[in-house]
């Protein structure tokens, strides 16, 4: 499955399930501390919304979380042991999905340089919405 990061002021990035979870883990590593979500515009009220990133659900990162992104992969960008800390989340991942599925799974990025830039820049412009691709939530 893919998700679309949709820019309020315009810009979009597709990235799978699996390369989303890997740069909110991947920011983290670089010192993005996530302030959690914004709840979609028609979230029922009956429904408490605890702040998520990995549903498409049309949630929003506000533009300073966004901000604080941005300078995570900013400074991960330039990190010249950022293959090793790539490795590392990778990794973790795998070992993660291998215990919820009881098959080994090894996750590799081969052009995540390419999207940690795109969503870096969109990170820049401030803040977005995670929904499906080509959804509107």
């Amino acid at each position: 499955m893919s998700l679309e990061l949709r820019g309020s002021q315009g810009g979009h990035v597709t990235v799978s399930d699996a390369e989303w979870t890997f740069i909110l883990i991947f920011a983290e590593q670089y010192g993005w501390m996530p302030a959690g979500t914004v709840s979609p515009r028609d979230l029922s009220p009956r429904i408490t919304w605890d702040g998520q990133y990995d549903l498409d659900a049309g949630q929003q990162v506000t533009a300073e979380d966004a901000s604080e992104m941005a300078k995570a992969l900013q400074y991960a960008l330039k990190d010249p042991y950022r293959k090793e800390i790539e490795g590392a989340v990778s990794r973790h991942l795998s070992k993660a999905l291998f215990q919820m599925t009881g098959m080994p799974s090894p996750l590799k990025f081969p052009d995540i340089t390419s999207t940690l830039t795109a969503v870096m820049q969109l990170c820049l412009k401030g803040s977005f919405t995670i929904g499906a691709q080509g959804g509107d939530g």
